[in-house]
Parts: structure tokens; C-alpha cells; sequence
């Protein structure tokens, strides 16, 4: 349960009630160390200021009240669960006694200038002084109902302490430890605390929303100040006489100004602030956020939360050692206390700038970056040189990357100095050739891209790959049979996935398919019929007196002839036919590779161009695809039983031709198309009904 939606009846559930004024306390002891023992001197509080837990110290059970004593660097913890004090070494941050106090013991303060302990016990109904030198309890002071939050004014040897159960302030007289006056406030008070330079008490009164403001020479109430929702503890800045407040249902801090009694700020802060301490030295409030396990940092000067530290489960109680730029934080679900520490750059110290960087991708892993780590004169004359991450030569990756550079020195005023600056790995095109192919074989090569944000599209914007090809958008491969010879001409372009704006790259790349050679392949004039065989056959600007069969096995590739008698192919591995003359009906059959009878002139490059096919034309049960463009033929066509991609890579094609008879498709699989490119035709049927 949220603390927030806890119910506050002052004489039940206390254990649920206890946890507001410690963190107030532990504010208001290190503020009024600092004053008492002169022991720090003013400095401005800096925005470049970090802090992070250095160390976590194990400490009783259900740790509330969290008390610095900066004289002795000492540190006492208040363990509600335990019935105990913790005291810790500040030096060593480990526990070196434990004292047994009264029941619930919920708040504790330091007076530092008698070395001496005040533990307000909840359950018992009083207050536990203790010997710091000795660390045992040398007195017990019997004070109001639920006592839940105590101070000390160093400066009168005065402690108050907070009786939530019976709504007011016991004043205890520090130097025979009797209870010297009572003094009624607001509704269930919970947190106090002290400012010595004008002898002034604070009192956040949860019930009723408010602040009371008690004069410590006459024991009277001279001021109530409304406040944010459930008051829950308190802290002064003796230094800027200003008063903040931690309102656990608002989640808010109020800002209080000591001259005029009036909120002038209001700041949000974590879920359920719970304690609130000041360092006076730098003008910083620490605020103890039970609920969201944090503490937000408050700068005093402009009100606003400048970092916010995470630290252990629901902590409760905040202390500052300003001697040290030390905050202890008393963590209640964890039984732990945080040692939070502040760092500061060295004001003398800075690393020189270093320009951004913008390079291409050189590889697909990025590009090796490096750069000079910018240096320093220190003012001693030392040249520092930075240490930077990553180091100049690493491999950068593709898109931005922030190198940040440090310097540290020790001389008087030893600190570490940063600086920042970005590498942007460019998109690139890697590959700038590509192997070449052999008609009828598969090919198979990657174009590789590097650089920018993946994933990367890829695509042709120019000229296109050769017939057989295609390119994997996704992948940049470029796969597929090569069915017509020569050398195409495309640019490759690869985009990424920069956001807002894409990066492109393009690089321009051919590819030759060769396989035809002398040996290979027939031109001229031949007069008889021709009879190939397996392998690779080019038939370049013939004139065969006769059919042409073709037997399994064979790849061949038709171009720019003229065949006397029928075209026969039968389980052929590939077949191109382009830009020829067929005087006879056209037979394909079982070809294991892509088939390809003209083209509309959306194939690749070089183009296959349309034919001229005296009779009819029949393709049946060819496995791998086949086209068949913009041809004049003078007979039916009839596609039958066949399979797979066209040369294309889309479905069996059958586009743009001018068809003499009648054009019927047949337990195709896929169904052919027409790309868009319709037929004419006799009459279309079956599959091709919409064909032609």
C-alpha cells in the first residue's frame, strides 16, 4: 500500500504512520552542524554536480531516522523494526555499535557541539539520550503521546521534539534533560526542525496541512503557514533563511520564505515524499521518495529538481554530511542505508572540443573511426590528454555514436573534466563489381551495404539486371539463371531506415553472362536441320535449313536467326529464343531451367526481342517458369501443365503477342498472366481466359 493512502489516526496503526520526519530530521542536524561548528565554508552549488550511491550499508530492521554528526563523522541510524541505533563509521561506511533505546524508535538528531544523541521513541512515549563518545544511553525522557520526529538547536542546547499523538512540542532543556515546556501546535505533527540562527522552530503539521512557527525564546506559536496536502517533514537553510516541506499526497515540496512566513514555490517531486534535508553549503535539498525508491535533488536556487538518485526499497530517512558532499539515506523496505556522493567537476579543468565526425560506412560492420582525443593544460602546466570511448580506431557502427572523453587531474582541486562528440557512420554501397554468370547455371552474389540504420531496402533504379535475375529487396542478393547472354548495365540503390529522413546510396554495377564460345556456337548459313546436344549452345544470327531439336540436358540460347522448320525441345535445362524466325510449329517440353519465347520488353538486359513462329506453339509441363512475349504467331497456343516463376521471377507469363488461333491454358501452376500486356488472340480459354 502506498503511503499516501495510509490512515493517520493518531492513537492506531502507528507502525503504518511512522515514517515522515525522519528525513527531516537528519535535514535540519546537518544544517545546524554546519552553523555550529563553522566547519565548511560557502560555496555555490554547481549544475554539473552528480551523484550516485557509492555504498550500501546493512543496518537494523525497518531503518527510519537517518542523523549525521559531521565533528565526528559519525552516522546514526534509528531502526524502528529493531529497537536500536546504528552508528557507522563515515570513514570505513561500516557499523561499529549498536545501541538499544526505547520502543519504535522512529527519529534521531545530533547535537554536535556535546557530542550527544536524541532518539525519539515512538512506542514508549519518550526520548532516548545517548553518549556519543561512549555510545551508550545515558538518560530517558519521558515527553507526549507518539513522539515521531526530534531537533536540535546547537546554538541553546534545545531539543524538540514532535508528539504526533497528542498534537504538540515537547522542549527539552539539553543540559539537565527535563522537559521544560510544552507548546500545542496543528493537527499530528510529524516533522520538526530548528533554525539556530534565529532561534525558530518548524513544525509540518500532517493533519492539518500546515507549518507552525514556534519562537524558541518564548515557547509560542507566532505563525501557522498553509502548506501542500499531509505535511510530512521538514527542513530549514539557515543560510537563505528559506523553509522546505515534503507533502507526502501532493508529492510536492514547499518553499517557504523565513522573512515573510509565505509559499513562493511549489516543486514536484517523486511519489510520497517522505524526508527533506538541506545542505546549507551548496544551497541543496535532498527529498526521500518512498514510493518510487528515489531521491530527487533539488536546486535551491532555482527550485527545480536537477537529478534524481535511485537508491534502496521505500526509503524514508535523509542526512548531509556538508563537510564531505555526503547524503545517507535511510531505506525502510530494504534495511539498508544509501551513501549517496556528489561529484564535481574540477572548475579549473576542461577538455577541449572535438568537431562531430561524418564518414561512409566502409564495411558492413561500419567503418574503423580515428581521431585525435583532445588534450588540456592544466593549471600547472600539465598537458592532460583525454581518454575516450570508444577509442580512436575502434570499429564504429553504422548511424551516430557519441564519444565521450574525460580528463581527471589531483592537484588542489582535483576533479574529472568531459566532453562529447559524435561519429555518424554514413550509409554506403559496398559492393562496386559483381562477378559474372554463365548462361544457364545459377548465380548466386551478394551487393552489400554498410553504415546508416538498418534494415536496408535495396533496389535497381537503373537499367536492369540480365534475364533470369533478380534482386532480393531485402536481402541485396541477386540470384536466379541467367538465360540470354552479354553484358547488362543497372545501378543498384540500397535506403535505410534513418528517421525522419532516409539515406540513400547508389552504385552503378554490370554483369556478364558468358557460356557462349567459338566452340559453341553456330552462326551463318547452315543447311540442314539442326540436332543439339547437352550443354551450352548459342545460336547467333543463323539460317537453319531446317527444324532445330533439342535435345535434355542442353542449354541453349536463340538469337537473331532464322530456323527453316519446326522448333522441338525436349527436358532442355534452359531455353532463349529471341528476336528469331520459326517456320514451323513450336514444341517445349520438360525443361528443367526458365524458358523464354520473346519478351514485351519488360525483361532484363540485354532485351529479348519478339519473334515470329509460322504455326502453332505448345509448352507443356516446363518446371521452372517460362515467358512468352510479344510474338506473332500464326497458329494456336496451347500452355499446358506448367510450373514455377518466369525468368522474371513472377508467374508463367504470357503477354503482348498477336495470336493467329486460339490461345488455351491448362492446369498451369501458377496461372499465367499478362503483366498488363494483353493478347490478341482468336479466342482465350481456360486459364487464359482474360489473357487474349
Amino acid at each position: 500500500m502506498s503511503r499516501s493512502q495510509m490512515t493517520r489516526n493518531q492513537n492506531q496503526d502507528r507502525t503504518a504512520a511512522r515514517r515522515s520526519w525522519t528525513g527531516a530530521m537528519a535535514g535540519v542536524m546537518a544544517l545546524a552542524l554546519a552553523l555550529a561548528t563553522s566547519a565548511v565554508a560557502a560555496r555555490p552549488a554547481s549544475a554539473a554536480t552528480t551523484y550516485t550511491v557509492s555504498q550500501t550499508v546493512t543496518v537494523g530492521i525497518e531503518p527510519e531516522g537517518v542523523a549525521v554528526d559531521p565533528a565526528t563523522d559519525t552516522i546514526y541510524v534509528a531502526n524502528f523494526g529493531s529497537n536500536n541505533v546504528s552508528v557507522i563509521d563515515g570513514a570505513r561506511h561500516t557499523v561499529t555499535a549498536t545501541i538499544g533505546v526505547g520502543s519504535e524508535p522512529e527519529g534521531v538528531a545530533v547535537d554536535p557541539a556535546t557530542d550527544t544523541i536524541y532518539v525519539a521513541n515512538i512506542g514508549s512515549n519518550n526520548v532516548s539520550v545517548i553518549n556519543g563518545a561512549n555510545d551508550t544511553v545515558t538518560a530517558t525522557i519521558g515527553v507526549g503521546s507518539n513522539p515521531y520526529a526530534v531537533a536540535v538547536d546547537p546554538a541553546t542546547d534545545t531539543i524538540y521534539v514532535a508528539n504526533i499523538g497528542s498534537n504538540n512540542v515537547s522542549v527539552i532543556d539539553g543540559a539537565n534533560d527535563t522537559v521544560a515546556a510544552t507548546v500545542g501546535v496543528g493537527s499530528g505533527p510529524e516533522g520538526v526542525a530548528v533554525d539556530p540562527a534565529t532561534d525558530t522552530i518548524y513544525v509540518a503539521n500532517y493533519g492539518s496541512a500546515t507549518v507552525s512557527v514556534i519562537n524558541g525564546a518564548s515557547d509560542t506559536v507566532t505563525q501557522t503557514v498553509t502548506v501542500g496536502s499531509n505535511p510530512y517533514a521538514v527542513a530549514v537553510d539557515p543560510a537563505t533563511d528559506t523553509i522546505y516541506v515534503a507533502n507526502i499526497n501532493s508529492n510536492t515540496v514547499s518553499v517557504i520564505d523565513g522573512a515573510t512566513y509565505t509559499v513562493t514555490a511549489t516543486v514536484g517531486v517523486g511519489s510520497d515524499p517522505i524526508g527533506v534535508a538541506v545542505d546549507a553549503t551548496t544551497e541543496t535539498i535532498y527529498v526521500a521518495n518512498y514510493d518510487s525508491a528515489n531521491v530527487s535533488v533539488i536546486d535551491g536556487a532555482s527550485h527545480t529538481v536537477t537529478q534524481t538518485v535511485t537508491v534502496g526499497d521505500a526509503p524514508v530517512g535523509v542526512a548531509v554530511d556538508a563537510a564531505i558532499d555526503t547524503i545517507y539515506v535511510a531505506n525502510y523496505g530494504s534495511g539498508t542505508v544509501s551513501v549517496i556522493t556528489a561529484a564535481t567537476p574540477d572548475a579549473d579543468l576542461a577538455v577541449a572540443t572535438h568537431p562531430d565526425i561524418i564518414t561512409p560506412a566502409t564495411s558492413s560492420r561500419g567503418a574503423v573511426v580515428t581521431y585525435t582525443p583532445p588534450a588540456v593544460t592544466d593549471e600547472d602546466g600539465t598537458t592532460l590528454v583525454a581518454t575516450c570511448s570508444p577509442p580512436s580506431g575502434s570499429v564504429f557502427p553504422g548511424g551516430l555514436t557519441t564519444v565521450t572523453c574525460s580528463v581527471s587531474d589531483a592537484d588542489d582541486t582535483p576533479g574529472t573534466a568531459t566532453t562529447s562528440f559524435s561519429v555518424d557512420v554514413t550509409l554506403a554501397l559496398l559492393t562496386t563489381s559483381l562477378p559474372g554468370a554463365t548462361l544457364g547455371s545459377p548465380y548466386d552474389a551478394q551487393v552489400q551495404a554498410g553504415g546508416g540504420a538498418t534494415p536496408y531496402t535495396f533496389s535497381i533504379s537503373a537499367g536492369s539486371l540480365p534475364t533470369g535475375l533478380s534482386l532480393d529487396p531485402a536481402t541485396g542478393a541477386i540470384t536466379g539463371t541467367p538465360v540470354v547472354p552479354g553484358t547488362s548495365d543497372f545501378t543498384v540503390e540500397v535506403t535505410d531506415s534513418t528517421s525522419p529522413t532516409h539515406q540513400v546510396a547508389t552504385q552503378a554495377l554490370s554483369i556478364t553472362v558468358g557460356g557462349c564460345s567459338a566452340a559453341n556456337t553456330v552462326t551463318g548459313r547452315r543447311s540442314a536441320p539442326l540436332v543439339v546436344g547437352a550443354g551450352i549452345t548459342c545460336i547467333t544470327g543463323a539460317s537453319i535449313g531446317g527444324a532445330v531439336v533439342i535435345s535434355p540436358g542442353a542449354v541453349v540460347a536463340i538469337t537473331a536467326s532464322q530456323i527453316g522448320g519446326p522448333l522441338v525441345s525436349n527436358a532442355a535445362k534452359s531455353l532463349a529464343v529471341c528476336g528469331s524466325g520459326i517456320d514451323g510449329p513450336v514444341r517445349v517440353a520438360g525443361s528443367t531451367g526458365a524458358v523464354l519465347i520473346g519478351d514485351a520488353g519488360d525483361d532484363g538486359s540485354p532485351g529479348c526481342g519478339a519473334n515470329s513462329i509460322s504455326g502453332a506453339t505448345t509448352l507443356s509441363a516446363n518446371s521452372a517458369g517460362l515467358e512468352l512475349g510479344a510474338d506473332v504467331i500464326s497458329g494456336p497456343v496451347s500452355l499446358t501443365g506448367n510450373t514455377g516463376s518466369d525468368p522474371e521471377g513472377s508467374g508463367p507469363e504470357v503477354e503482348a503477342n498477336r495470336i493467329a488461333g486460339s490461345l488455351s491454358c491448362t492446369a498451369n501452376s501458377p496461372a499465367p498472366t499478362d503483366g498488363g500486356r494483353p493478347n490478341a488472340s482468336a479466342s482465350a480459354s481456360g486459364q487464359c481466359a482474360g489473357l487474349g
